[in-house]
């Protein structure tokens, strides 16, 4: 009964998709500098890793921009009229179905290795079949689970924030680079021969913005959720905030 349930959703039509125009008031934004930090560079000298607070940033270095509201006399966020056609679809089955026997296999092939290990079995043979049956299970799975996707437009209140460059980190990893030379025999025949070795280190940086809130407004945000049940997913279409809330 499960299995015919869901064959039928496999190739059932695909859900309505969303596709609305919708009129707005949506915060006004721009990009303004927050500070810099430092450039990326390689030394010959490694330190460890760590963190910086430099409110505001250096005074030259990489700029770092952000979007930022823009307010109004009083002091509030300004909100300007927009026009939005929105447009989105249910989950692929075909690239979901795709993508699950790609990983269900790599798994299976996995455990198929170290089955043979602790068992002393032919390491093709178990990995082979493991592999096979892991992207059976994967493809079925994530079909199955995007053939039950539906999407929908909500309405929600939408966060207006404003940021700050508080510090930067400082990763330290290795630099390797590729050395070739290049040797003739006594024929007259060249051959070369190459070898990776560690030149130094490298130093990233990134920044730490904080932001906290300063108003809302009502937006439409895409939501998915399973037919069967309605519940919503944590996946949302839409521009997310990555930067951290200030303290």
């Amino acid at each position: 009964m499960k299995v015919h349930r869901f064959v039928e959703r496999i190739f059932e039509p695909r859900p309505k998709p969303v596709d609305e125009k919708v009129t707005y008031e949506e915060a006004a934004l721009q990009s303004k500098y927050l500070g810099s930090i430092p450039h990326d560079y390689w030394s010959p000298f490694g330190f460890g890793s760590g963190y910086t607070s430099a409110k505001g940033g250096l005074a030259s270095g990489s700029p770092i921009y952000r979007d930022t509201p823009i307010y109004e006399p009083d002091g509030k966020p300004r909100l300007d009229v927009v026009d939005r056609h929105i447009k989105a679809n249910a989950y692929s089955v075909p690239l979901f179905g795709a993508l699950g026997a790609a990983g269900g296999g790599g798994l299976g092939y996995g455990l198929g290795l170290a089955l043979a290990h602790f068992t002393g079995l032919p390491p093709g043979l178990t990995a082979g079949l493991s592999a096979g049956v892991g992207a059976s299970a994967g493809g079925i799975g994530l079909a199955g689970y995007a053939a039950g996707d539906r999407v929908r437009l909500e309405w929600r209140e939408m966060p207006v924030r404003e940021k700050e460059l508080v510090g930067y980190w400082e990763t330290v990893t290795p630099h390797y680079e590729q050395r070739c030379h290049t040797t003739t025999d006594s024929d007259g025949k060249s051959k070369t021969e190459c070898e990776t070795v560690q030149n130094g280190w490298n130093h990233s940086f990134s920044p730490d913005v904080r932001y906290w809130q300063v108003g809302s407004f009502d937006g439409p945000q895409v939501v998915h959720f399973q037919e069967s049940s309605g519940e919503w997913k944590p996946t949302v279409q839409g521009k997310e905030e990555t930067d951290k809330p200030r303290d």
